[in-house]
């Protein structure tokens, strides 16, 4: 206990007793099966870009695009390794990171693709 009567969970790295998940960053343990569907789906996904980008070479927007699947994948892993360990501060910081900026590259990719065509369906 610290001096206001407050227990310090600074040193928790596991999951005991005197470390409970409900003192975990997010209170809860992440669900196994709903995280390791969206690390399969991403995973897969990830794949059949990396395929249609060298079968169609489109270099630009297949890297884009295969970067965000990408990171959506590692994300969903670091979830998988906190619903072993929710104390686990790399799975954490692993979910954090690629599942906010990973969708920024999936953005991208999708706005050259509404760009592309744009100057070819123009009126003038």
């Amino acid at each position: 206990m610290s001096e206001d009567g407050k227990q310090a969970f600074d040193a928790c790295v596991e999951l005991t007793p005197e470390c409970p998940v409900e003192q975990t960053i997010y209170g809860y343990a992440p669900g196994l099966g709903v995280n390791a569907f969206f690390c399969a789906y991403f995973g897969v996904f990830t794949l059949v870009n990396l395929f249609l980008t060298i079968r169609y070479k489109s270099w630009f927007y297949g890297t884009l695009v295969l970067l965000g699947a990408a990171g959506e994948t590692v994300g969903y892993v670091g979830r998988l390794i906190m619903h072993g360990n929710p104390w686990d501060s790399v799975g954490f910081q692993m979910q954090i990171c690629t599942l906010i900026f990973s969708p920024v590259s999936d953005t991208r990719g999708d706005k050259i693709a509404i760009t592309f065509p744009s100057p070819l369906l123009s009126a003038s």
